[in-house]
């Protein structure tokens, strides 16, 4: 029988395995909700708008298959190293000017 733990940890593992399908917008937009900054302050930060902010967020939770406005904030927050070592994997390049 599978816990809520080992659900949570199958999640983080296949959203882990999908970063890599993200654009660079939605990069920075993930990267971005590791600070837990609202949709406005991403927008002014991305020079976007905030309903491009929503549409972005709406995209990734699609590809990191994390259902839900919540989901998706909880995973950039609790894994913000594991997203930052990727992004640097992937783009063999530190992330644009996030809170480190």
């Amino acid at each position: 029988m599978h816990t809520k733990t080992d659900t949570e940890q199958l999640s983080i593992q296949i959203a882990n395995q999908n970063l890599q399908f993200l654009s660079e917008r939605e990069w920075a937009v993930l990267l971005s909700l590791t600070e837990d900054i609202t949709n406005s302050e991403i927008a002014d930060k991305l020079f976007i708008t905030p309903a491009s902010v929503k549409t972005y967020r709406s995209r990734i939770s699609d590809k990191l298959g994390l259902a839900g406005r919540g989901n998706l904030e909880r995973y950039a927050r609790k894994n913000k190293e594991k997203i930052i070592q990727i992004f640097r994997k992937l783009f063999k390049s530190p992330p644009p000017s996030i809170k480190l």
